[in-house]
């Protein structure tokens, strides 16, 4: 296996090990070999097998590429080859995966016999737990060997502590936030902005923005920042705004001066950018670049996880949507019905405060609830001036469970079950499917009895007048103890007064009233 070192350079003391081919180098997070030197083009070379043997080949660069001083298009490479990429000197070492050029063997060995009987047992290394390293607490400044381990444990206990930190993140906002915030403990800057990017539409978002004592939380994103980070997928770093021949044409503030900024990059995708900043002239270096780097290419990753996600999960919501309206497309009179159920059951499941999970299952149970007329007969589902018969009723009270039995082959909707085969329990006993009283009957379920009978009430029916919707709050209140949870019928009389109180006040109306 073959290796590559850079022996000169912005990237100098950087090995890469060749473990595919083809291998491509340059500035693009999404190149095999990723340089930081600004004179490197976006993708600059690449490596090729040719019969064993590896070629360097240029993929249109700026500048070209260097073979041993001589400028070259292609070529075949030695061991020991020096390639000059930009500002980097890089060397080839073939069949040697560390990077560094050894005396002979036999050499070796001659001198340093006891090197051959060497007893080496891995096993006996002491055991570090990536959890309990403090990144703080380590000193960097340690000389020698002890240096060197000190910087890679602090690095891959961040990289550890970051994995962890965002992969509980579920949401786009908490996400840049936590992320910004590891990212300016590590990274000396004195403000810090994530700027995400509509996947769909390519617009910029709002931005993310924390700060320390000194620049304002107000920022300003300029057009080179922006075509270069976002348009062309180049890191960018200046030392000083206010000097650098890239900004002659911005309106900057007069308080900064250095600026980093690195594209959000996962699956060749750009989802934004993270841009950090401080007052200081020559603020950031190199190493802060190649830190930042990676530290934004694992946020990408999580922001991409989330974004894919929140596809899914749209995508599952459509999905539900069709379905209800294929159950109520036969009946004009319950078109509209599980929507209404769902809004409700919000409501109530706001009111009692439940945690994200329980409400987001909450909400597609109540959605859902009538899933399992899908198949009835259409003498059932279209209603008319003609009352059923008891064969019909009973046939009807078979949907809660038909619906269960539906939804169970589904194991992402486990949770919404309960809700859908049990809603037509009563809390006083008497309803169906199993008979079940009081508390015995599932709080989803519960919950979506309340919102489904109050709906059924305020709306017109063949066989009844819709009431008003504060008649309807009174008719849930009679019902207290028998059909419904008083507690539950309680608090949702509650929640709804002050809803439609504060819309009556407001002016503002989404479709209903307080009276008819």
């Amino acid at each position: 296996m073959s290796s590559l070192s850079v022996v000169e350079g912005p990237d100098k003391g950087r090995r890469f090990v060749l473990r595919q081919f083809p291998a491509s180098l340059g500035r693009d997070l999404a190149c095999t070999i990723c340089l930081v030197d600004p004179t490197v083009s976006t993708t600059h070379a690449r490596l090729e097998k040719r019969e064993n043997k590896t070629w360097l080949v240029d993929s249109g660069s700026r500048n070209g590429i260097f073979l041993n001083g001589k400028k070259v298009e292609q070529a075949e490479l030695e061991d020991g080859d020096l390639i000059s990429l930009g500002s980097n000197n890089v060397r080839f070492h073939k069949d040697r995966t560390d990077g560094m050029v050894f005396e002979d063997t036999r050499k070796t060995a001659r001198i340093y016999p006891q090197l051959q009987s060497l007893d080496f047992d891995s096993s006996k290394l002491p055991q570090i737990d990536p959890e309990q390293i403090d990144p703080e607490q380590i000193d960097p400044d340690k000389g020698g060997s002890d240096r060197r381990l000190a910087k890679a444990y602090k690095l891959l206990a961040l990289l550890y502590k970051l994995d962890r930190a965002l992969s509980a993140v579920r949401e786009l906002e908490p996400l840049q936030q936590k992320g910004l915030e590891l990212i300016l403990r590590v990274i000396p800057a004195e403000r810090g902005t994530i700027q995400l990017v509509d996947p769909q539409s390519g617009e910029l978002a709002e931005p993310t923005v924390l700060c320390s004592d000194g620049l304002p939380a107000e920022v300003e994103l300029n057009t080179v920042v922006l075509d270069a980070v976002l348009a062309q997928k180049e890191t960018l770093l200046s030392g000083d705004v206010h000097s650098d021949p890239r900004f002659v044409r911005e309106n900057l503030p007069e308080g900064l001066h250095s600026l980093m900024c690195v594209p959000l990059i996962s699956l060749e995708q750009v989802h934004g950018m993270v841009q950090v900043e401080a007052q200081a002239v020559d603020k950031f270096q190199q190493g802060d670049r190649e830190l930042l780097t990676t530290l934004s290419h694992k946020l990408a990753t999580a922001i991409a996880n989330v974004r894919h996600a929140e596809q899914l999960k749209t995508m599952f919501h459509r999905t539900v949507a069709t379905l209800v309206t294929a159950i109520q497309a036969k009946d004009k009179y319950t078109r509209g019905h599980s929507e209404r159920v769902r809004r409700y059951a919000r409501a109530l499941g706001e009111a009692l405060e439940l945690p994200p999970y329980e409400q987001e299952c909450l909400e597609i149970s109540a959605v859902l609830h009538d899933v399992g007329k899908i198949g009835m007969p259409d003498k059932i589902l279209i209603h008319n001036d003609d009352p059923l018969t008891p064969e019909e009723l009973e046939t009807v009270k078979v949907h809660p469970l038909q619906g269960a039995k539906l939804l169970s082959k589904i194991p992402e909707l486990e949770a919404v079950v309960p809700g859908v085969k049990w809603h037509h329990e009563d809390y006083g006993g008497g309803g169906y499917p199993d008979d079940m009283v009081g508390e015995d009957i599932p709080l989803q379920a519960r919950i979506i009895a309340i919102a489904d009978t109050y709906d059924a009430v305020t709306t017109d029916r063949p066989y009844q007048k819709g009431v008003s919707k504060l008649e309807g709050l009174e008719i849930l209140k009679k019902l207290k103890g028998t059909r419904l949870d008083p507690a539950l019928v309680d608090l949702f009389v509650d929640a709804m007064r002050a809803r439609y109180l504060a819309r009556r006040w407001s002016g503002a109306g989404d479709g209903t009233s307080m009276v008819r």
